[in-house]
């Protein structure tokens, strides 16, 4: 795949990131959802980790195209 592709990962790990932070920002203003939302969080943590293990994959692969 190309840097194109890996660029959108990139922004789909962006994208899970301002998710978690907004998660966050509603948790502390209310509380009634907070177990709800550590879930989640949690997913979305997990969904951009094995995100940046794509993407990380994809620069592999990009690099020996390269050569």
């Amino acid at each position: 795949m190309g840097t194109l592709e890996q660029t959108k990962v990139i922004q789909a790990m962006n994208r899970l990131e301002d998710i978690r932070c907004l998660l966050n920002e509603v948790s502390k203003q209310d509380t009634r959802y907070e177990r709800k939302f550590a879930e989640m969080n949690t997913a979305l943590r997990q969904f951009g980790e094995e995100l940046q293990d794509i993407s990380e994959q994809m620069l592999i692969e990009n690099l020996g195209k390269n050569d």
